[in-house]
């Protein structure tokens, strides 16, 4: 529950501390709500797709319900959730 503006400034002080790239790695969003899941992701992907020095984000579960946090799926009912629509049509892929 880290505000956007204060997981920019940590992730910019590890990369300008170390001079390495930082790899996002389990990444979820575990909000109930299909349009604050949407903002996150768009807040947070946005960065992480805009930043050089963030080479790869891994999505840690995708499918609601085999996730380790409740609500951070991006596949529910077996349909996408509006974050995986947009994820993967910022990505250029289609959407399962």
């Amino acid at each position: 529950n880290v505000s956007t503006n204060t997981m920019k400034s940590l992730l910019t002080k590890m990369h300008d501390d170390t001079g390495l790239p930082v790899y996002i790695t389990e990444y979820d969003i575990g909000l109930a709500d299909d349009a604050q899941q949407l903002a996150k992701y768009k807040e947070h992907m946005g960065f992480f797709l805009d930043t050089s020095w963030v080479p790869g984000v891994t999505i840690w579960g995708w499918i609601d319900g085999r996730t380790w946090v409740k609500d951070t799926g991006l596949i529910k009912d077996g349909k996408p959730r509006s974050a995986m629509t947009w994820l993967m049509q910022e990505l250029g892929r289609a959407a399962p």
